[in-house]
């Protein structure tokens, strides 16, 4: 089996970091829908 690269194991790390936070994103359904009650960030 080929040894990964350096860049390799980063791309990887960063693949299932984003793979990661992207699932999380889908389950927090907080954060697609604006709460009229909190204070908008682009006020």
């Amino acid at each position: 089996m080929p040894v990964k690269s350096e860049r390799q194991k980063l791309l990887d790390d960063l693949e299932r970091a984003l793979y990661q936070a992207v699932l999380m994103n889908v389950f927090d359904e907080d954060d697609d829908v604006l709460d009229p009650s909190e204070p908008s960030l682009l006020d």
